[in-house]
């Protein structure tokens, strides 16, 4: 990633959280206005509605450069076709290296489409270029395909930093380990090691902000694919299994038959255990994802017992979270400063809904009556009365 990059993300961070400060109540329109001159934006940017545009116009416009290149081919013949792609595809790279160095553009729409494109041509030229000829098998593409579709993009998340790169990356990633003998151990050792490593890299102050959101997703993904792999419906389907076409079905079903009791333990007791850790780790995102894995436990119940219809466990399954984060936030306010073991519902300079604790402890110091002073020359002074009638005199 260009230094100049990550040296615009960090002064960006700085001008949000100045937004933030003023929204709470704690920065004046003047202080932003000093932050903002003092880390000035030296990107163009556009909004979402103006970014969807740009995406969708360069998109077209890069097909429509290209199919000037692809006519010839239609006459030629289609040997050339894989090392078409890639040229294709160095050139949409080389636009994106343009647009995010000297263009300066970030979160504009344009460069994310000739990014997006470079990776999928670059991809569909070295998959043509290891067609062998009409024997290509599905079990060709599933070694090509994940192979470098994770090789590219993970070079792209690395060097651009989008958040779909790093999806894509980890997703080829567990394809390709599914074709291993043991690819659900694979799934569950790879788990156990980008868990632990991703989010201490998204607490790394040294990487850049894109890299630390990356990470973040990184560990989403790696937390829910150890879920999927120690399930006990995906243990009972044989999901992964059926993901490896180079080992017979029938040592994917002894090796799910003897790991489906601790399936049922681990399905039951992971949710348990990701809640207890984000809770002693003071991670938010594994407090909130040891709720989703939660839910998602007590919903596959119904996939073995017909306890309830589908639509009222549904609905018990809602209401029941909705209990459960209502109870939650009252049993956190209640508190000692509105907080327990670190933890509070309203988390500081969020957003206008979560800094309600603070505006109206604000408020509370606002209208609490002051002390009243006398004004100056209101004490007593002896200089005699007044009265009138009866022809008397006006003092005495």
């Amino acid at each position: 990633m260009r230094p100049e990059r990550v040296a615009a993300e960090r002064a960006k961070e700085v001008r949000d959280a100045a937004k933030a400060w003023q929204r709470a109540g704690f920065a004046t329109g003047a202080v932003v206005d000093q932050v903002n001159a003092r880390y000035p934006d030296d990107r163009q940017r556009f909004g979402p509605g103006f970014r969807i545009v740009a995406f969708v116009f360069a998109w077209m416009a890069a097909w429509s450069c290209m199919g000037f290149f692809f006519i010839p081919l239609a006459f030629v013949g289609s040997d050339g076709w894989g090392f078409l792609m890639i040229f294709w595809g160095a050139l949409l790279t080389a636009a994106t290296e343009y647009q995010t160095g000297p263009l300066k553009r970030s979160d504009a729409g344009a460069e994310s489409a000739t990014g997006l494109m470079a990776v999928g041509f670059l991809l569909a030229g070295f998959v043509a270029l290891a067609e062998p000829g009409s024997d290509r098998t599905g079990r060709d593409l599933l070694l090509v395909i994940p192979t470098c579709g994770a090789l590219l993009a993970a070079a792209a998340a690395y060097r651009w930093a989008e958040r779909l790169y790093f999806v894509v990356a980890l997703g080829c990633l567990y394809v390709l380990l599914a074709q291993a003998p043991f690819g659900r151990a694979g799934w569950i050792l790879l788990s156990l090691v980008l868990i632990p490593g991703s989010l201490a890299a998204a607490r790394n102050e040294e990487r850049a902000p894109s890299h630390r959101r990356g990470a973040m997703v990184v560990a989403i993904g790696a937390l829910w694919a150890l879920y999927f792999a120690v399930h006990v419906w995906s243990v009972d389907e044989h999901l992964i299994e059926e993901l490896n076409l180079f080992t017979a079905s029938t040592s994917a079903i002894a090796l799910t038959r003897s790991f489906r009791a601790a399936s049922i333990l681990a399905t039951a007791l992971m949710p348990l255990i990701v809640l207890a850790v984000g809770w002693r780790r003071r991670e938010s995102l594994l407090v909130s994802q040891g709720l989703l894995l939660l839910g998602a436990s007590i919903a596959s119940i119904r996939l073995y017992h017909s306890l309830l219809p589908l639509w009222l466990g549904l609905i018990v399954i809602g209401g029941a979270c909705l209990g459960l984060a209502l109870g939650l936030r009252r049993w956190l306010r209640a508190g000692e400063t509105g907080e327990r073991n670190g933890f509070t519902a309203d988390p500081l300079l969020d957003d206008l809904n979560r800094t309600e604790v603070i505006r109206t402890a604000l408020a509370a110091a606002v209208f609490t009556p002051a002390p009243r002073t006398m004004p100056p020359g209101s004490a007593f002074e002896g200089r005699g009365g007044a009265f009138g009638g009866g022809g008397a005199t006006s003092s005495f």
